[in-house]
């Protein structure tokens, strides 16, 4: 098994980008695609060059010629998956509800899996850690105190607010009704929908100012 590393995913991406070797689109995805498989599956201790070589039934030196250490085959691999963050829509009503899609798209084909594994192992396995940070944490934590600061900027929530609680909310209410209603009972997409809509308008009535504008709130959100 490869041992882990204290370079970072970065630092890796650059050397093998100096290295100007041919890059096969098609083959990287692949590869990419397979180690999500992978990881997923097996988790950080069954993530080897070698179990992504098999799954993807790719030569182990084609993966070695790519990537030099795990995490920065991870790391790559997670930016496909495309963590969901709020946009600037103008409206946090829109913006929330957008996000929300989102969210259970990503839930519902099986994404979010991956990365509450690579949460939980984050705390176990330190190399892990400046993946998660680079791929997840930090860039929602980024999008969560944008969408707040908007929101705050547009006078539809209190100047006071909790930066990160109304992202938080959200999401984590989403994830809650996934993990233990949605997946549990083989709930269909359309339903999820049905509920990030449905939280979209009860975070609102918790969070907009009273004289707030809600006029997002009272679009209707897009169709399933």
């Amino acid at each position: 098994m490869e041992t882990g590393s204290r370079r970072t995913p970065g630092n890796a991406a650059s050397r093998r980008s100096s290295r100007g070797r041919r890059r096969d689109p098609q083959l990287d995805a692949a590869i990419r695609a397979g180690a999500l498989r992978v990881y997923g599956a097996k988790g950080w201790l069954g993530f080897t060059f070698e179990s992504v070589a098999r799954e993807t039934e790719i030569g182990k030196p084609a993966v070695y010629l790519r990537w030099d250490t795990r995490e920065a085959l991870l790391s790559d691999a997670l930016r496909e998956l495309s963590f969901p963050v709020p946009k600037d829509l103008g409206d946090l009503a829109d913006e929330l509800r957008d996000l929300g899609r989102q969210l259970a798209d990503y839930w519902y084909d099986g994404h979010g899996r991956v990365i509450l594994r690579l949460v939980l192992e984050a705390a176990t396995f330190p190399e892990l850690q400046a993946v998660y940070d680079e791929v997840v944490r930090e860039p929602a934590s980024k999008a969560a105190l944008e969408l707040t600061d908007r929101a705050i900027a547009r006078d539809e929530i209190e100047a006071d607010a909790e930066r990160y609680l109304t992202a938080e909310m959200f999401a984590g209410a989403i994830l809650s009704h996934y993990v233990f209603t949605v997946h549990h009972a083989a709930g269909t997409r359309k339903a999820l929908y049905r509920y990030t809509d449905k939280l979209t308008e009860h975070v609102l009535r918790l969070v907009v100012k009273p004289n707030g504008d809600r006029s997002g709130s009272r679009r209707r959100g897009p169709r399933a």
